[in-house]
């Protein structure tokens, strides 16, 4: 996708923008979302239209999906509805899996235009929501491992992925898991450290989280949904993180 183009010709009158945002545009338009990254703190978006779409952009572009749609839906609750917001939400929902609302942002956002770009993205949704029906069996490549894996497969359990988001008093954790029951998990929060078991997957899965600094464990909270569960932390000390967690290597 050509973000520079997604960020030309607002819709609405611009603002006169700072020396940061100005930069962040520019890191936007050039495809250096790293480093733009470094710079969202800093910026006052302040709901300026091509400023949402500037930050969607970067939090997309460097893996986390869920915070980019949580900005465009506190932008869409004061009734927008721009062709770049529903381009990015469609694509925030792709990352997330969630395939059909996904699908359904594209569609919608072919009311201002059909562009290659958007039928390619409604076709990936199709593909993803046709997985494991006859209609998707030409599309998908099978192939048979050897018999001693056939009868011995390896257990490989992968870590699911997660994101950070935070406001003055709390910060959250959003781990990307589907369809988690009550009774397939155990949370333990600490004073810095989050402790997470998976219980239907074999072995269990077990992760662990240092966080950067303290929360008050007794006032912590976790809430599973279809896509997700979200850990939704007090900090100790008010004000805002830095950063979230201290990295494992």
């Amino acid at each position: 996708m050509d973000y520079s183009k997604l960020l030309s010709q607002p819709q609405h009158k611009p603002k006169r923008y700072s020396e940061i945002e100005a930069q962040l545009l520019l890191l936007v338009e050039q495809g250096r979302f790293e480093e733009a990254l470094n710079y969202l703190p800093l910026a006052v978006i302040d709901n300026d239209p091509r400023l949402v779409a500037m930050k969607a952009c970067v939090l997309l572009r460097t893996g986390r999906p869920f915070q980019a749609l949580h900005e465009i839906k506190n932008y869409e609750l004061q009734g927008a509805d721009l062709p770049q917001l529903l381009y990015l939400k469609g694509e925030a929902l792709f990352q997330l899996k969630d395939y059909a609302s996904a699908k359904h942002q594209f569609e919608s956002a072919l009311k201002f235009g059909s562009t290659p770009t958007i039928q390619r993205w409604i076709q990936k949704c199709e593909i993803h929501l046709s997985v494991g029906t006859p209609e998707a069996e030409h599309r998908i490549f099978k192939f048979d491992p050897p018999q001693d894996e056939q009868s011995n497969p390896p257990q490989i359990v992968p870590q699911p992925h997660h994101d950070f988001f935070q406001s003055n008093t709390h910060v959250t954790m959003v781990l990307y898991i589907k369809n988690m029951q009550e009774n397939d998990m155990k949370v333990e929060f600490h004073t810095k450290s989050l402790d997470i078991e998976i219980l239907n997957t074999s072995p269990p899965t077990r992760i662990h989280i240092e966080l950067m600094k303290e929360i008050d464990p007794s006032n912590s909270t976790y809430s599973i949904k279809p896509l997700n569960v979200e850990f939704k932390m007090l900090k100790k000390t008010k004000g805002m993180w830095n950063s979230f967690e201290v990295r494992q290597f």
